[in-house]
């Protein structure tokens, strides 16, 4: 049995393939327009049955379903030392992601954080970690 989804609370776009009918049971192949992970559903049923969900970063930050971090802690950036807009954005860092400016789309590519003249600038992947205040202050107090 694969991983149940409920297509009304899911963020995948689910696009029937084709009906199916087996030993007397009605079911419908679906596919994610976005990630395109592939699944069944039963006729009459808001649950479907994920069978191939391909690469599992696809399937988890599908375009219609990332969730942008809070916070986050810089690792590193390359336009930290050239670009002005980028001087509060240095390693061990931590800055909380704001919504893109307009005309541009939140991805899992990157996140948004506010630059040193509070113009939203984007961080790439690699260039941050998701910062978990409180796991890091049990890190802390466990002196790891």
């Amino acid at each position: 049995m694969g991983i149940l989804v409920n297509a009304r609370m899911t963020v995948h776009r689910f696009v029937s393939n084709r009906t199916v009918v087996k030993s007397g049971s009605v079911y419908e192949e679906v596919y994610c327009s976005k990630c395109k992970i592939q699944g069944v559903r039963q006729k009459m049923s808001d649950y479907i049955e994920v069978l191939s969900t391909g690469s599992s970063e696809a399937f988890v930050f599908c375009d219609g379903g990332y969730r942008q971090p809070v916070h986050v802690k810089v690792i590193e950036c390359e336009e930290c030392s050239t670009n002005p807009s980028y001087a509060n954005i240095q390693p061990d860092t931590v800055h909380r992601t704001v919504r893109p400016p307009n005309r541009c789309t939140l991805d899992s590519e990157g996140v948004w954080v506010l630059g040193a003249d509070e113009v939203p600038i984007k961080l790439v992947r690699g260039e941050y970690v998701q910062y978990k205040e409180k796991f890091e202050q049990f890190l802390n107090t466990k002196g790891l």
